[in-house]
């Protein structure tokens, strides 16, 4: 989420962000960041360390797929990765 944050910020400010972020919240299950996703993080020395933390939060969590807009960043991942236009098309159809 907090990527999420980030990346709405520069549309929404103010009141009008926390609305987006708390519709996103209600509509997707928000799992923890473990120590030992950080370890794991931490060994894997990806190109982007926030990249690999969100990978092991998502292998430890089962997630289905990872939402992205640098899935080419994620060549060490055997999760599906899909940018956010991808998966929408998707879960619209």
């Amino acid at each position: 989420m907090a990527n999420v944050a980030y990346i709405l910020r520069k549309s929404f400010v103010g009141e009008s962000l926390y609305d987006k972020l708390q519709t996103i919240s209600s509509k997707f299950a928000i799992d923890s960041l473990s120590s030992e996703n950080f370890k794991d993080a931490l060994d894997l020395r990806a190109k982007d360390f926030e990249d690999a933390l969100q990978y092991f939060c998502a292998k430890e969590n089962s997630c289905e797929v990872i939402i992205t807009r640098n899935a080419k960043d994620f060549s060490f991942s055997d999760i599906p990765v899909m940018n956010a236009s991808s998966f929408l098309s998707v879960i619209n159809a």
